[in-house]
């Protein structure tokens, strides 16, 4: 063999090795681009189920802000009604306050038409008083 054969052999020599490694490249990238396709299936049903949780959350988020909102609603009446009770209560007591008032200044007040019954009915027990006197002045006078 020539020098150009010993030159062309090593060429296909070097040629076949440079194949060989182009291959065994290649499949390690293909094995590689396989896991990252698996991890990015994987990815995307994880981000998929982050997603469906995440709505749910939202969901069962609004529906207690939303119960809260009744319920705060329903406690609103509930103090207003409080205040008017508590309204109600105050205005009796003020009414209290004025009829007793009012009995007391009554009481303190002499009435003249009951000072009138209250003299009638003395001048009434001294005449009976007086009659009754006589009658046993009577009596005693009749008997002696």
């Amino acid at each position: 063999m020539s020098l150009a054969g010993l030159g062309l052999l090593i060429i296909a020599v070097a040629f076949l090795l440079i194949a060989i490694f182009v291959v065994i490249t290649l499949k390690a990238v293909t094995s590689t681009m396989k896991s990252l396709s698996t991890t990015a299936d994987q990815f995307q049903q994880q981000i998929q189920g982050i997603t469906t949780e995440s709505e749910n959350v939202l969901k069962e988020t609004n529906e207690i802000t939303q119960h809260l909102n009744e319920q705060s609603e329903s406690f609103s009446e509930l103090a207003d009604s409080l205040r008017n009770v508590s309204t109600t209560v105050n205005n009796i007591n003020s009414s209290l306050e004025g009829m007793s008032e009012d009995a007391a200044r009554a009481y303190e007040q002499p009435n003249p038409q009951a000072i009138r019954w209250i003299q009638w009915g003395d001048a009434a027990m001294e005449m009976f008083r007086r009659g009754k006197a006589k009658q046993q002045t009577s009596k005693s006078r009749g008997n002696q």
